[in-house]
């Protein structure tokens, strides 16, 4: 896919950094030519080379003291050092909220250690499954997913540190040295992802003569015709012996192989140049070696197979847990099939959402269904890491209502204010009404926070005013849902599509500006972003009558590379002609990436919008780019849900 644009806590977070150092050396490897046999120096130069923080990245390793070239052995001593360190600090874990002496400080400290378990957690499963289930059919999948996890290890320090804000006191800024080292090689993992250079790792030559089969898949959609000339030599102790071809590729087929035979045994790395300027994504099987090229005319990767020869075997089906699902989710009221049932009347096993997820068998893969019937749930509702695969139905978004009212005002971190939050992966939420009712008055107070991962939402309403609705990490997909607030009331660093939604607009603090979203993207090689598709944009009734003094905006950016997209909607007279509103000065005016496309109504007309470098114009190809189906691979887990789902632009 091509995307446009684009102590204690410390060691947490440097082991998540490792982690993610490790799989790019799984996907990549280095090498160490041109150095002395042996040099860890060398190797540690060449995995490093292509980070954002390429001298961070060489300090952690050169630290780790081994005396070895194996990306692989590096890394693990890293993650080993890493491990270490943090066995250490857990002993020293309370000096920072011992050192702090404001309670909003000491509670910005306890969301710091809940946020980076979250980050660890999560590299550590991504890890296992890749290492020991590696399927080649799924590898575009894989990097995806790689991506889409590293980007959450970094949204997950930065949400620490934004706990800090306005915190009187010296906590933060300890806490922000803390994790630099952390968030750079979290950031250099991504970067890695995107922007390897030409360098891999191979095992898989094992004799003289050996055959090896070259399959070139590149991960964009666009169907550009070019060619390919490529060049294959062998290590640098073995004479160089190249070749070279010419190949054609136009279509969605397996392009067409290229035999080369190796003259020697080794077990060195190997190199291989070329030059291109197009691209088309599809999948071959018979993985050995994985190398990934730049495509800088495309901003994109390459991706290109060494292996056994093509074979077109692949799982047809879909998993159990799809089916099962798409049966309840067309279920209402007494047809549901529950595992629990929960009424506030007592009809029910259960009387509290809380109590009924105690019952939820951990780590699942297996849906488990709770039914909320129609009430008012005064609680704080957590779907925990470990709850995968929970089904949260009630009666209706005007029946079912789940109901809090922490805020930042009255002591509680904006993280932790959420009345309902989703965490554990493939989460679905229907007749769901969430509500944060802590007032206009009290700051941020979150109605609902996700960072489950490939979670859906349908037919669910989110009420409250500021930081309404916090879609904090991961994949998310929402449709016929209803959103409203009063500022930055859709917010954070998920993958989040929008679908067939109403966004209202409600009557803020006088003349307060009102912008809708503050998308949290921190580096340019995230692959996250806020898109609203055929929603609504329009006035709540209270707010119609002061929208021109209190005025109204699409966004502005929260975080450097702020992403947002508004395509194909509703746009109705409360938003300004400007479009988007600064968030402070000229902070992120020329690296954030907003654009509108194919929009209506008379808020839609761009002619007087601002003029800052980052706000983009796009063409329907560029835009397929932020439909479902693309930037949150929406096909694979939403499509056959029975959710109301298009997965591209649609005919409006």
């Amino acid at each position: 896919m091509a995307y446009d644009g684009g102590g204690c806590k410390n060691n947490k977070a440097a082991l998540v950094g490792l982690l993610s150092l490790f799989f790019v050396a799984l996907v990549n490897g280095v090498s160490g030519a041109g150095e002395e046999p042996g040099s860890s120096n060398a190797a540690i130069k060449t995995l490093c080379e292509p980070t954002t923080y390429r001298e961070t990245c060489e300090e952690v390793l050169v630290k780790s003291n081994v005396d070895s070239k194996d990306p692989r052995e590096l890394v693990k001593a890293g993650f080993h050092f890493a491990i270490e360190q943090l066995k250490a600090a857990i002993a020293n874990s309370p000096t920072l909220k011992q050192a702090a002496t404001d309670p909003m400080a000491q509670k910005a400290v306890d969301a710091c250690d809940e946020l980076m378990d979250y980050a660890i957690d999560d590299l550590l499963t991504s890890f296992d499954k890749i290492t020991d289930s590696f399927d080649v059919h799924r590898v575009n999948a894989y990097l995806e997913n790689l991506r889409i996890w590293l980007s959450a290890a970094l949204t997950y320090q930065e949400t620490c540190l934004d706990g800090f804000e306005n915190v009187p006191g010296d906590t933060g800024e300890k806490m922000k040295n803390l994790l630099k080292t952390s968030k750079e090689m979290t950031a250099n993992g991504l970067s890695s992802l995107c922007k390897t250079r030409i360098i891999i790792w191979t095992k898989s030559l094992q004799h003289v003569g050996d055959e090896f089969f070259i399959l070139y898949s590149l991960a964009n959609g666009s169907k550009l015709e070019s060619s390919i000339r490529i060049c294959i030599a062998l290590a640098r102790d073995v004479e160089a012996n190249c070749r070279s071809s010419v190949i054609q590729a136009s279509r969605a087929v397996v392009i067409p192989t290229i035999v080369l035979r190796t003259s020697s045994v080794t077990d060195e790395l190997m190199r291989l140049s070329t030059s291109w300027s197009w691209g088309y994504q599809t999948v071959n099987s018979g993985l050995m070696i994985i190398l990934r090229f730049p495509v800088s005319s495309l901003g994109s990767t390459a991706i290109v197979w060494l292996g056994a020869e093509e074979s077109n075997e692949y799982q047809e089906g879909e998993p159990s847990w799809v089916s099962d699902r798409r049966g309840l989710l067309e279920a209402t009221g007494a047809n549901i099939k529950a595992n629990v049932v929960v009424a506030k009347d007592g009809s029910g096993k259960y009387k509290t959402i809380t109590e009924a997820l105690k019952e939820v068998p951990l780590k699942s893969n297996t849906t488990f269904v709770i039914y909320v019937k129609e009430g008012v749930y005064e609680e704080q509702v957590l779907v925990d890491k470990k709850m995968t695969y929970v089904m949260v139905i009630g009666d209706g978004p005007t029946k079912t209502k789940i109901t809090g009212r922490k805020s930042v005002e009255d002591g509680t971190p904006t993280f932790k204010s959420a009345t309902f939050a989703a965490v554990g992966s493939n989460f679905i939420g229907k007749d769901l009404w969430f509500e944060n009712s802590a007032g206009l008055y009290k700051g941020q107070a979150v109605a609902l926070r996700v960072q489950s991962d490939m979670s859906i939402f349908y037919n669910c309403r989110m009420d409250g005013y500021q930081d309404t609705f916090y879609p904090h990490a991961k994949r998310q997909f929402y449709r016929d849902c209803t959103i409203s607030g009063t500022v930055d009331f859709i917010f954070g660093n998920a993958a989040v599509v929008l679908q067939n939604c109403k966004i209202l607009v409600r009557k803020p603090k006088p003349k307060q500006p009102c912008p809708i979203t503050a998308q949290g993207r921190m580096e340019s090689d995230e692959p996250t972003g806020i898109v609203l598709q055929n929603c609504t944009i329009s006035s709540d009734p209270d707010y119609y009558p002061v929208r021109h003094t209190s005025k109204s905006y699409l966004g502005r950016p929260w975080k450097q590379y702020s992403r947002t997209v508004i395509m194909q909607c509703q746009i109705d007279d409360l938003i300004q002609p400007e479009g988007w509103l600064p968030w402070n000065g000229d902070f992120a005016l020329n690296t954030l990436y907003y654009t509108e496309f194919d929009n209506r109504g008379p808020g839609a007309a761009k002619e007087n919008r601002v003029k800052w470098k980052g706000v983009k114009q796009i063409t329907a190809k560029q835009a397929i780019n932020f439909t479902p189906s693309l930037f949150i691979q929406g096909d694979d887990w939403i499509k056959n849900t029975g959710i109301p789902y298009t997965s591209a632009l649609m005919k409006i």
